[in-house]
C-alpha cells in the first residue's frame, strides 16, 4: 500500500507513533522516525536501510532544521507526513501558567505548523502527498482539566482545514487530513485503568464500551497515506467507539 513512498513521522518512541512506523515499514515504505530519546528498536533491524532515526525535540528549529538538512543532502522528497508527536497535560484551569501554556503550544501545534512548512518546500512535486495531523477528540468535545491541551488540539483542527484550502491553490498534489482519537490503548492504558471510577467513566461514554487498539489508528493513518485515499481532503475524522457521534 505504501511501496516506494518516503514518510516523516513524529513521536515514534512510543505508542501510536511506534505502530504507525512499523506498519509503515511492513508496507513498504521508507520512514524518517522522530523520537525524544534513544529507544530499543531492535525489532526494526530487519528492515535495515529502510529507514532513518532523528532524536530531539521537535519543538526546536534545530531539530527540524537537522531533518530536513539531511533530506536535502540524501536528495529525499516525502510523499507523507504523520504529525504526531505531542505532549498532554492535566491540570486545573486557573493553574495553568503562561509557561505552561507556551510550552503545550509549541509541541502540539508550533512543530507540527514549522514541519509542514518544511514539507511543502521539500516533498516529492509531481506525486500524490499526504499529510495526516494527529489531533485529539478532546480539541472537540472537551474535557476538564485538559483546556491547554484541548485548545492545542483545536487550533490542529483548524490548521488542517486552512490548509486544505490554501493548497488547492498553491499545493494542488498535497492532500491534509487531520485524525481525533478518543481514548487508545497505550502505555497510558495501564495506569489510567487503575482509576476504576475513570475508566468506567470513559466506557460509559463510548458506545463500543471499550478502548481503542493502537493499530487500530495506525490502520486508519496508513489509509490517508496511501494512493486509495487521494479523494479524501481537508478531513477532521475522529476515530473514538462513537464517543462524539453521541
Amino acid at each position: 500500500m505504501l511501496k516506494n513512498q518516503k514518510i516523516l513521522i513524529t513521536g515514534v518512541g512510543k505508542g501510536i507513533g511506534r505502530e504507525i512506523f512499523l506498519e509503515a515499514l511492513k508496507e513498504g515504505a521508507f520512514v524518517i522516525g522522530v523520537t525524544r530519546s534513544k529507544k530499543d528498536f531492535k525489532e526494526f533491524s530487519h528492515f535495515r536501510g529502510r529507514y532513518k532515526f532523528f532524536y530531539g525535540d521537535i519543538s526546536r528549529q534545530t531539530t527540524i532544521k537537522k531533518i530536513f538538512d539531511y533530506l536535502k543532502k540524501n536528495s529525499i522528497k516525502l510523499t507523507g507526513l504523520v504529525n504526531n508527536a505531542g505532549i498532554r497535560q492535566r491540570k486545573k484551569f486557573e493553574k495553568i501558567t503562561k509557561k505552561d501554556l507556551r510550552k503545550i503550544m509549541e509541541n502540539n501545534f508550533e512543530a507540527p505548523f514549522s514541519i509542514i512548512q518544511k514539507f511543502c518546500e521539500n516533498c516529492e512535486k509531481k506525486k500524490n502527498c499526504s499529510i495526516v495531523n494527529i489531533g485529539s477528540i478532546v480539541g472537540e468535545k472537551g474535557l476538564s482539566e485538559l483546556s491547554g491541551y484541548g485548545a492545542s488540539k483545536a487550533a490542529i483542527n483548524g490548521l488542517t482545514k486552512c490548509l486544505m484550502s490554501e493548497f488547492s491553490q498553491n499545493y494542488k498534489k498535497i492532500r491534509i487530513n487531520c485524525l481525533n482519537p478518543g481514548f487508545v490503548k497505550t502505555s497510558f492504558y495501564k495506569k489510567f485503568k487503575k482509576n476504576k471510577k475513570l475508566y468506567n467513566w470513559t466506557l460509559s461514554k463510548t458506545p463500543l464500551k471499550r478502548w481503542a487498539n493502537s493499530i487500530e489508528i495506525s490502520n486508519l493513518i496508513l489509509f490517508l497515506l496511501s494512493e486509495n485515499s487521494t479523494y479524501i481532503n481537508g478531513q477532521c475524522i475522529n476515530i473514538d467507539g462513537g464517543w462524539t457521534s453521541q
